[in-house]
């Protein structure tokens, strides 16, 4: 079994999986990246952008004991991200 992922690993996941789907990553908590910017009062993790299907994902990492705070009566059996969709 593998170790246990960190949240920087996660972010990290989540921009090398948006990338290869053809993405554009504006904004990252990670590497050299422009730092998120402020979403109302929350700062997500990515925000990426694919132009030629007018789609913007704003995504967050989360560790699944984050997750289990959330979600009441179900099991979490392994660390997640999640993503948010909206077009354009």
């Amino acid at each position: 079994m593998k170790g246990r992922q960190d949240h920087g690993t996660l972010v990290q996941n989540l921009v090398e999986c948006l990338i290869e789907n053809g993405f554009e990553i504006k904004y990252a908590k990670y590497s050299s990246y422009a730092k998120p910017i402020m979403i109302r009062r929350h700062r997500p993790d990515v925000i990426a952008r694919n132009p030629d299907k007018k789609l913007t994902i704003i995504g967050e990492a989360k560790m699944c004991n984050e997750l289990t705070d959330h979600i009441h009566g179900k099991r979490c059996r392994k660390d997640k991200g999640s993503i948010h969709y909206w077009s354009s």
